[in-house]
């Protein structure tokens, strides 16, 4: 259609509503895909790569299993048109704490 409407109408306007269709396709595309790979509700079982001292690593076990903590991995590209299902991943759950990993954003 923009290739037509580039030769037979005006090469501007069929330039714009390729650039517009490519657009509309990225959006749609990107928006139907999750961008939280791994969810760990409690915290348990996934660790920091920080060496930490026996102390802060009790504190942390201490309020894990006190309050608890959400940790969400997200992976590829976030924006509005898939934002909504890292919400819904948030959303419902009862936690003092939520952390993102946006290692492989």
């Amino acid at each position: 259609v923009a290739i037509a409407l580039m030769c037979n109408v005006d090469f501007v306007s069929g330039f714009l509503l390729g650039l517009f269709c490519a657009c509309m396709a990225f959006v749609a595309q990107t928006s139907m895909s999750e961008p939280v790979q791994l969810t760990f509700y409690p915290g348990k079982g996934l660790r920091s790569r920080v060496l930490r001292s026996k102390t802060e690593t009790q504190i942390l076990e201490d309020y894990d299993r006190s309050a608890g903590f959400l940790i969400l991995r997200l992976q590829g590209v976030l924006f509005f048109g898939n934002a909504h299902s890292l919400l819904e991943h948030v959303e419902n759950v009862s936690c003092n704490a939520v952390i993102i990993d946006f290692a492989q954003v």
